[in-house]
């Protein structure tokens, strides 16, 4: 699936970097992989296996959902990524959306670079 200038599949690896928006639930380095991609009018929802064991208490009011449960030891978290026109603005908009996830193996190239 594409989205701007990225594109991601079920199955990618990915990375949580800081995300001020889900405070202590996506921390920092925080691992997981895209299960599920699901694209409406104008959002995508993603939904995220994490390392980590969540219950609905600990996403309550934070505009995370939490889905069933695929892996013992594991949760799946689903968010959505509002959709924007293909204007200047409304990319920088997206792409400050985006900002909390990276794909790992993009990650793991810039680290080894680096």
């Amino acid at each position: 699936f594409k989205l701007g200038v990225w594109t991601y599949k079920i199955g990618d690896p990915i990375l949580f970097s800081d995300s001020s928006k889900y405070d202590s639930i996506l921390y920092n380095n925080l691992g997981g992989k895209i299960v599920k991609i699901e694209e409406e009018e104008n959002r995508v929802l993603f939904s995220i296996e994490i390392d980590k064991v969540l219950n609905s208490i600990h996403v309550s009011g934070t505009g995370l959902e939490l889905m069933p449960k695929l892996n013992s030891g594991k949760s799946v978290v689903r968010f959505a990524v509002k959709k924007k026109n293909a204007g200047d603005d409304d990319m920088m908009k997206m792409q400050r959306q985006m900002y909390h996830f990276k794909l790992l193996m993009r990650y793991q190239f810039i680290k080894r670079k680096g």
